[in-house]
């Protein structure tokens, strides 16, 4: 069985749902590639009371997760909300072609809190993600487009702006709607 477990915002708000199941499981994995987690590892590991062994992106999107849950209870933390990544859905997907039994356990995602702000979340656009920069991965610029009539968000961890200016990289946005301290504008990158 393949638990995907969503942690919510910070190490205290995963569910008591989520800690009845971490017990039961053989193994409990984090999700590492997907985000840059505000908080130290070290700690969830102190409230949920077991060991937890990080996962980089090729081990995510690997069978290993789904060979392993064929014959035991596996739990992945996810930061968020499970569904956020495209990685989680295929990998729900690719277990049940497997024949693996998969349940998800919710929690809260960047969004509940972005609706905090008073925006609301049904006139955002489409959402975009962008993941960590390895060695073999990094853009050569970045464009935000211009809104079609709605709020757009895009997600990025939040060493993007340090990583632009760090490599000179110009990071273009225009007519933004949403104003979010960490991303950067031409302007602000000069």
């Amino acid at each position: 069985m393949l638990y995907l477990i969503g942690l919510g915002l910070n190490e205290k708000s995963i569910s008591l749902e989520a800690l009845k199941v971490i017990k039961k499981c053989k193994i409990v994995y984090i999700d590492s590639y997907t985000v840059d987690f505000p908080y130290k590892i070290e700690n969830l590991e102190k409230v949920i009371g077991r060991k937890i062994i990080k996962l980089e992106r090729k081990d995510v999107e690997s069978y290993k997760l789904i060979k392993e849950a064929k014959n035991t209870e596996i739990a992945l933390l996810v930061y968020g909300s499970v569904f956020f990544s495209t990685t989680h859905i295929s990998l729900i997907l690719d277990a049940k072609k497997s024949g693996v039994r998969t349940k998800i356990i919710y929690s809260a995602s960047v969004f509940d809190a972005l609706a905090e702000t008073g925006l609301r979340i049904s006139k955002f656009g489409k959402i975009t993600s962008m993941p960590t920069w390895e060695r073999d991965y990094k853009p050569d610029f970045i464009i935000y487009p211009k809104p079609i009539g709605c709020k757009n968000v895009m997600t990025m961890e939040g060493t993007i702006k340090e990583e632009c200016k760090k490599r000179n990289l110009p990071l273009c946005m225009f007519k933004m709607e949403l104003q979010d301290n960490r991303v950067a504008s031409r302007q602000q990158m000069k």
